[in-house]
C-alpha cells in the first residue's frame, strides 16, 4: 500500500524542495485508508509557510479532520503561525476557535498565555483590530 508514516517522515525531511515534499506526501495520501502520524502532518504544515504554498495549509487541515488524526497543540500553531505570517489573522483565529474539531485538542499554555494578554489589553481599553491579532499571533507563536 503505502510507505509507513516513520519512512514518510524520514523522505519528507530529505526533500530540499518544499513542492517536492508536498508531492511526496500527496502520492501518500491519496489512498484513503492511509493516515499519516501528527508528525508527518507537522512536517508538512512547516514546510508550506511560503505565500506560494500557504493555499496547501487548508487542504491538510481538512485531512486532519477527515482522517480523525489527533494532533497536539503545536500542529494548529504552525497552521496558525503559517497564516499570520501571510496576513491571513481571520484563518487563524478560525484555526484557534476550532482546534477540538479540527485536530482533537485544546488550547494549550502558549495559546492560554496569548488569551490572557488580549484579556489585559481589553481591560485597559485597547480594542482587538486585524492589526492587533496579527501582531499577537506573531509575538506568542513566532
Amino acid at each position: 500500500m503505502g510507505l509507513s508514516s516513520k519512512r514518510l517522515l524520514k523522505l519528507l525531511k530529505a526533500q530540499k524542495d518544499p513542492q517536492s515534499a508536498l508531492a511526496l506526501f500527496d502520492s501518500e495520501v491519496r489512498h484513503p485508508s492511509y493516515k499519516p502520524s501528527s508528525d508527518v502532518y507537522h512536517h508538512i504544515l512547516r514546510r508550506l509557510v511560503h505565500p506560494k504554498l500557504v493555499g496547501h495549509v487548508g487542504r491538510i487541515v481538512c485531512l486532519i479532520k477527515t482522517r480523525k488524526c489527533k494532533c497536539p497543540e503545536d500542529v494548529a500553531v504552525t497552521v496558525m503561525q503559517a497564516y499570520a505570517k501571510n496576513l491571513m489573522p481571520d484563518k487563524a483565529l478560525d484555526i484557534f476557535q476550532n482546534m477540538g474539531e479540527l485536530f482533537g485538542c485544546k488550547p494549550g499554555i502558549r495559546i492560554s498565555d496569548a488569551i490572557r494578554f488580549l484579556d489585559d489589553a481589553l481591560d485597559r481599553g485597547i480594542l482587538p483590530t486585524a492589526i492587533t491579532w496579527y501582531i499577537l499571533v506573531r509575538a506568542v507563536i513566532a
